[in-house]
């Protein structure tokens, strides 16, 4: 039973097809009487001892007979699971709180199907074809689809940080642990030792688990420098290769993971990614991804991940520290409200005892409305037949950041501040000092250039009339506007509009089905 296999029973003929579209990280399988188990990557929280032992299905089972639901709260790390129980009739999927493994659902007349991969879905012939208009056109706008939705009106991706149960009339969600809902707004600081100490045993952790030769992907940023230092930290004798993807010789990417490898000594690569390799590289994401997202640096990771899978078979990210830790411009926006005086809204909390945390009160919101762009990383990673490894995604980091107080996370000087100050043991003053930096492509005349020839391909009046989801004189006049002013709004409402057509490309039906209905 492979990662594309449905909940339902397929026909030989239907999986022959479905194994055109196979991934590598299949979904192991366990079966204990009437209760069949398939999970990706799980690891499990014993009950009494709360020790981290890696995941057993047999124990996992019985804890679920004797404890029913409250077994999926186990769970850490990096997981999907689905759990069908003959017995009772009911099916539970649960995914970790980051959606770090990618798990989609199909609703069908007869029922449920699911897959860690998007393409089989569409091929199920119950499907009914048609689009999430809504979906569409808040991708164009934004660059992704609202949490829970796809391009597909009956797909959409399992809740990450929920168990969903599914039987008889029944469709019911349980959050699992921790519950951010749970917490209060944050008062007392924290000390950056228990920060240390638990980003050493999550790197450790991950490290002894991890399988064949590893790597670390490398930003110009302090995030993934400082996972690679925890990796040399953990085994001083391991070889560790770095892989940054960037623009050129001047791209800061570039040169801060050149600096970052350099310090460490570690075995260094670069993948120089330019506006003529696009077109081959946003067609093989799209397809990849299923549900695609806008961003422009999706391409670029799939082609350091590509390269890095001729070297190494596990590579390590620094993903989620910027949402744990508040390491975004607009965490820095939050805290700019917080301290003005003139903002008696945000300076108050419910209580009306004090300023309220707005960034408290952003990674709750956060938690709840989760999107697929960390789910769609490690999919796109699993195509270069590589695992990609996230320490941050445990959840005793997101049980620390959910009790430290804003004034820890952003100062004037900094953002990530506390995160800064607990690795400032590992890495220099000129590396831990650095801003934060968004990779995008460069929005330059090549670039224009580009994607104005892929538009005289996916944007013609007869297929955006087609799909119906924008107007062709709203397609024409961003085309022309493109030409002459080139800016980076301009740029990336074009090339969300392409991500769309590419799309219809690979998963939309046959011209005469593929209107919304």
């Amino acid at each position: 039973m492979t990662s594309e296999f449905a909940s339902r029973e397929l026909s030989e003929k239907d999986k022959a097809r479905y194994d055109g579209d196979h991934l590598p990280n299949e979904l192991s399988q366990f079966r204990r009487g009437s209760v069949s188990l398939l999970f990706d990557e799980v690891a499990y929280i014993a009950t009494k001892e709360r020790q981290r032992i890696a995941f057993d299905p047999d124990r996992f089972v019985q804890e679920y007979r004797s404890r029913g639901q409250d077994a999926f709260d186990d769970l850490d790390g990096q997981f999907a699971i689905a759990l069908h129980d003959a017995a009772s009739g009911r099916l539970h999927i649960a995914r970790d709180t980051f959606g770090t493994r990618p798990l989609f659902i199909a609703h069908l007349p007869s029922g449920i199907a699911f897959s860690t991969t998007y393409a089989p879905l569409c091929k199920l012939p119950e499907l009914h074809p048609a689009f999430d208009v809504a979906a569409v056109r808040a991708f164009i706008e934004r660059g992704w689809a609202p949490a829970g939705l796809t391009f597909h009106r009956d797909i959409r991706p399992a809740r990450a940080g929920f168990v969903e149960i599914f039987g008889h009339e029944l469709h019911c969600l349980r959050r699992l642990q921790p519950q951010a809902n749970e917490y209060t707004q944050p008062r007392d600081p924290l000390s950056s030792d228990e920060l240390l100490s638990l980003l050493r045993r999550a790197v450790a952790e991950s490290l002894q688990r991890s399988q064949g030769d590893i790597g670390v992907s490398l930003s110009g940023g302090i995030d993934s420098a400082a996972i690679a230092a925890l990796l040399q930290e953990a085994d001083p004798r391991r070889v560790i290769r770095s892989f940054t993807v960037g623009y050129g010789e001047e791209d800061r990417e570039i040169q801060g993971g050149r600096a970052t490898a350099s310090h460490l000594g570690l075995e260094h690569h670069e993948i120089i990614v330019g506006a003529q390799d696009l077109a081959s590289l946003m067609q093989q994401v799209v397809r990849v991804l299923g549900n695609p997202g806008g961003y422009d640096e999706f391409p670029c990771l799939f082609a350091l991940w590509r390269d890095a899978s001729r070297s190494v078979q596990t590579l390590f990210s620094g993903n989620l520290s910027d949402t744990l830790f508040g390491g975004m411009p607009y965490h820095r926006d939050l805290w700019l409200r917080m301290n003005d005086v003139r903002d008696d809204v945000s300076r108050k909390d419910q209580s009306g005892k004090g300023p309220k945390d707005l960034l408290f009160e952003n990674l709750r919101q956060s938690l709840t409305d989760w999107d697929e762009r960390i789910g769609a990383q490690t999919l796109l990673a699993s195509r270069a037949e590589l695992e990609l490894v996230m320490p941050l995604s445990r959840r005793s980091l997101l049980d620390l950041s959910l009790r430290l107080p804003a004034r820890q996370k952003v100062t004037e000087c900094h953002v990530k501040s506390f995160f800064r100050e607990s690795i400032s043991s590992l890495l220099p003053p000129e590396i831990l000092q650095r801003p934060k930096g968004i990779q995008q492509l460069r929005y330059d005349a090549d670039m224009r250039d580009t994607l104005l020839e892929l538009s005289r391909r996916y944007l013609t009046k007869d297929r955006v009339e087609l799909h119906a989801i924008v107007s062709p004189d709203d397609v024409q006049a961003c085309i022309s506007e493109s030409k002459d002013n080139f800016t980076k709004a301009r740029f990336q409402t074009l090339w969300n509009m392409l991500i769309f057509e590419i799309w219809t490309d690979a998963f939309a039906n046959a011209p005469s089905q593929s209107k919304p209905i």
